[in-house]
């Protein structure tokens, strides 16, 4: 086997092994990335519950002392 051909055959081998770990890297990263998502979406539900709750409250204050809401 002449030089060229084994360099070639590094070449594959060495690709091989970095789309393995690519792979390995990406799905990693997109399992961060669902997991990421998840905690946005609770948090924005907390937030919205947060927010509804703090209307009621303002609107229970407003209807007890007859003020307007803004």
């Amino acid at each position: 086997m002449d030089v060229a051909s084994r360099n070639v055959e590094c070449l594959v081998k060495e690709h091989r092994t970095l789309m393995s770990h690519f792979g390995r890297v990406q799905i990693h990263c997109s399992r961060l990335m669902s997991a990421q998502l998840a905690e946005i979406e609770d948090l924005r539900a907390q937030a919205r519950a947060g927010s509804l709750q703090a209307h009621r409250h303002l609107a229970q204050a407003a209807s007890t002392r007859d003020l307007p809401l803004q």
